[in-house]
């Protein structure tokens, strides 16, 4: 007697075509201590292309840093890094872009936004038109970038970092000076530069909403006592936690225990209209 396919006892669901994606940034233990005391600590993280990430915490938590050592551009007392394949610092480098509204990663206040896309970006850079329309970025060449609106002066920083076609992207001080209207475009803007592409990497003092994963940082390096150079790394209290509905992370876990790490999933979000 024939049995449908539907009917079989032992039926099992098909395999999924499609499995996750490697993960083109893996951080495992990272840390970086001073003699001043730890700066952030056993950092993990699992970042998919395409992927979003909201590092945040207080001033002094060590954000800046954490980005600066995710891109290769600064040094960790331990753990291990690999970005696109490569633990290189030097070749991670070359796969990342770092970004800022403001400092030195950030586009010069005098110069004209026409005068600062003529700033190299590297061998075959992408078009500033394009990077800043994928982020809803109208651009005013004409007009010094220190004039222009605090959110538009961030997009722009992010948009002239996505001319590199980088692996990841990261973007540090994302939200400062943000109202909280102005931090839900930026962050439908960043989402939209993830699915575009690279994955993306955002530091600010709150959690940017829609994020698809959330690393919270600890209180700021002042706070904490001074550690012996020569005894134990102390992780500072961090863990990367997965957002499933709405911008609030989940409390840090007990620093003791070890953070989870992650896999954070790559989501699409449906896109407001183009900022002013």
């Amino acid at each position: 007697m024939h049995v449908p396919a539907h009917a079989a006892p032992d039926a099992r669901p098909a395999p999924d075509p499609t499995p996750d994606p490697a993960p083109v940034l893996r951080a495992a233990g990272l840390v970086l201590r001073t003699r001043r005391g730890p700066v952030f600590g056993a950092v993990d993280v699992d970042l998919a292309p395409g992927g979003l990430l909201s590092v945040h915490g207080p001033a002094g938590s060590g954000r800046t840093m954490l980005l600066l050592a995710l891109c290769g551009r600064a040094a960790v007392s331990g753990g291990t890094l690999t970005v696109a394949g490569t633990s290189r610092p030097r070749e991670i480098r070359r796969v990342t872009a770092f970004a800022g509204a403001e400092g030195v990663a950030g586009p010069e206040p005098e110069l004209t936004v026409g005068r600062q896309e003529r700033e190299p970006a590297g061998p075959t850079p992408l078009s500033l038109d394009d990077t800043a329309a994928v982020l809803g970025l109208t651009l005013h060449r004409d007009r010094p970038v220190g004039e222009l609106p605090v959110l538009s002066r961030i997009l722009l920083a992010a948009a002239l970092a996505a001319r590199r076609a980088p692996a990841v992207l990261l973007l540090d001080d994302a939200d400062a000076g943000l109202t909280p209207e102005q931090r839900l475009r930026l962050a439908v803007a960043l989402r939209a530069l993830a699915d575009s592409g690279p994955a993306v990497v955002a530091s600010g003092t709150d959690p940017l909403p829609g994020a698809d994963a959330h690393l919270p940082l600890g209180t700021a390096l002042t706070e904490h006592p001074a550690a012996d150079p020569s005894g134990p790394d102390r992780p500072v209290d961090t863990a990367l936690d997965p957002v499933a509905a709405g911008p609030t992370a989940a409390p840090p876990t007990d620093p003791t225990a070890g953070p989870a790490p992650v896999t954070p999933t790559h989501g699409r979000h449906e896109k407001d209209g183009p900022l002013p």
